[in-house]
């Protein structure tokens, strides 16, 4: 049986896709990855492509799961990929004080967001990157008040994609068909 995502995508156009996504709240309210009409462009080509991954052209953050190799700021760690994250979010998360410490079995992940101090304990038995972080840190935007959250879009080979959008615009986005609803949601 096919997901709901692809029974409508199958029966629209690219313009349907447009407006169902510009109903969602998705062009005013998401971060988008290009101007409004490269976006556009990119998804009529996809359309005549192959509409099953349109939903691609969403994310605003894409990694390599398999990133997780040591500790700290060198760019294998989950210190670099979440200062990634701050750093492409816009100014929506502004982390300070990270850290990330390889202790056993465990590595600690820590960092201060609006004034309070979070903490995280990923496996270290393994080199993909715990999407369960991504969690933790949307717990961080609410406490600071911040409507925006990093909402992971269905995973394609290891790569992680990831959008930074308030819950209720993701929710009203797979409502309407145009993502699919196996995104990881986490308030």
């Amino acid at each position: 049986m096919r997901d709901p995502f692809t029974q409508v995508t199958n029966q629209i156009t690219a313009d349907d896709y447009w407006e169902r996504l510009a109903a969602s709240g998705w062009l005013v309210r998401a971060q988008l990855p290009q101007p409004t009409d490269e976006l556009r462009a990119q998804i009529v080509a996809e359309f005549a492509r192959d509409r099953r991954y349109v939903w691609a052209l969403l994310a605003t953050i894409v990694f390599d799961a398999e990133c997780i190799y040591e500790t700290g700021p060198d760019k294998l760690s989950y210190h670099a990929q979440i200062q990634q994250l701050a750093d492409e979010s816009r100014g929506v998360f502004q982390p300070t004080q990270l850290a990330d410490i390889h202790e056993g079995e465990t590595i600690t992940i820590s960092f201060e967001h609006a004034g309070r101090r979070y903490s995280y304990d990923a496996r270290a038995d393994s080199d993909y990157f715990d999407t369960g972080v991504i969690g933790w840190i949307n717990v961080a935007l609410a406490d600071a008040g911040i409507a925006e959250r990093f909402m992971q879009l269905p995973a394609f080979d290891q790569c992680v994609y990831l959008t930074v959008v308030p819950a209720e615009v993701y929710q009203a986005a797979v409502g309407a068909g145009v993502i699919p609803a196996t995104g990881l949601i986490v308030d």
